[in-house]
């Protein structure tokens, strides 16, 4: 007796992780970063990420035992260093 093809797809997953939320384009936004990710989009070492939450810089959260970094605190983070480039005179390279 031969199985028919739906018994050997397996089923779908459902993934409920609350650190997405589906945009009107369809398209993902991260509600949460790891560190590694923040440095990342930041353009910073991990250390320097460390250096900032451990100087209150920037604002995290735990969820178990992954420390979360909110994306509204990557965004200041990032306005704050383009600020303190043009108060010192650089200008941010594009």
């Amino acid at each position: 007796m031969a199985r028919s093809n739906l018994a050997q797809m397996p089923a779908p997953r459902v993934d409920r992780n609350p650190k997405l939320v589906p945009q009107s384009d369809g398209k993902i936004e991260k509600l949460f970063y790891r560190r590694q990710e923040a440095a990342y989009a930041l353009g910073l070492p991990l250390r320097s990420i460390d250096y900032m939450i451990a100087d209150h810089r920037i604002h995290t959260r735990r969820y178990g035992r992954s420390v979360l970094i909110p994306a509204s605190e990557i965004k200041l983070a990032a306005e704050r260093i383009l600020r303190d480039e043009m108060a010192e005179g650089n200008t941010p390279e594009g």
